[in-house]
């Protein structure tokens, strides 16, 4: 009886060839697509989180009543005993904008929104907003803060205003945390994003085939 010899042949081309994409990422588009769903998942984690801290969630320290009192009353114009001091600043605009919160005892008292820099920065979708960051880097991606846009409340930049917040000035200013590690449901969905990228390396990079003989 005749006899002979029974074969696989694996074809590690396409292996090959993903490898390549992958050393090549981020230019390959399928990491930067990845990358930038990442970025767009991270933001919209730290919007979600920004909103309910600002909002007292129990997150971050409360704002301190000399805090309150200026934003309710306009800027400075009321000291502690409830005495109008001035009304200054800002021009006209800024001066009516002061009289109308004096006269409401209104005014913006959510913790880290006084003029809405950081929060707008945390847009999920990114568009170059002032203080707003996002680049490639290898295997990688940042997200933050960055740039050299200014808050509008002196020179520090809004990139600045951000790092001050994050870590803090005991005990003159408290840390309040606006970057954080993502949550499980953020994660799952990067997760997904990067299955759903190696499948389309797999499936560009033609793994597989061969013969058996």
């Amino acid at each position: 009886m005749a006899t002979g010899d029974l074969k696989v042949r694996i074809n590690v081309r396409g292996l090959n060839a993903m490898r390549r994409k992958a050393r090549a990422a981020p230019a390959d588009k399928v990491f930067e697509r990845m990358y930038r769903q990442w970025a767009v998942r991270y933001r919209r984690f730290t919007r979600r989180e920004f909103l309910t801290a600002s909002r007292g969630g129990g997150r971050w320290d409360p704002l301190a009543a000399s805090t309150i009192r200026r934003r309710r009353h306009g800027g400075g114009a009321v000291n502690a005993n409830g005495k109008i001091k001035r009304i200054s600043g800002g021009g006209k605009r800024g001066v009516r904008a002061q009289r109308k919160a004096l006269a409401s005892g209104g005014g913006q008292v959510a913790i880290l929104r006084d003029l809405g820099k950081l929060y707008d920065a945390t847009d999920p979708v990114f568009s170059n907003a002032p203080g707003a960051w996002e680049k490639l880097v290898q295997n990688g991606i940042e997200v933050g803060f960055g740039g050299p846009a200014k808050h509008p409340n002196g020179s520090a930049t809004i990139a600045d205003i951000a790092a001050f917040h994050q870590f803090g000035n005991e005990p003159k200013m408290p840390a309040r945390e606006i970057l954080l590690d993502p949550d499980a449901q953020t994660m799952q969905g990067m997760e997904g994003d990067a299955e759903r990228a190696m499948a389309a390396l797999i499936r560009d990079s033609d793994i597989g085939g061969g013969r058996v003989g």
